[in-house]
């Protein structure tokens, strides 16, 4: 069992890449890879990453 679990689809795996301290499997880093501009899917990605990116300046504004 992975202890690595993508904050993307919540799915356990030990192939794909950290950002932020969080990880992405490879599936759904494939599924970004491919998603072009104009498809749906490419504004809940960008949806998914603002609020990874959110989390991470909240968590270092808690630091401070």
């Amino acid at each position: 069992m992975s202890n690595n679990i993508c904050f993307s689809c919540g799915s356990p795996s030990d192939v794909g890449v950290k950002i932020l301290d969080n990880f992405l499997c490879g599936e759904c880093e494939a599924a970004i890879v491919k998603t072009g501009v104009e498809e749906d899917d490419y504004q809940k990605w960008i949806r998914i990453c603002r609020e990874l990116w959110d989390e991470q300046l909240i968590n270092t504004l808690k630091e401070e």
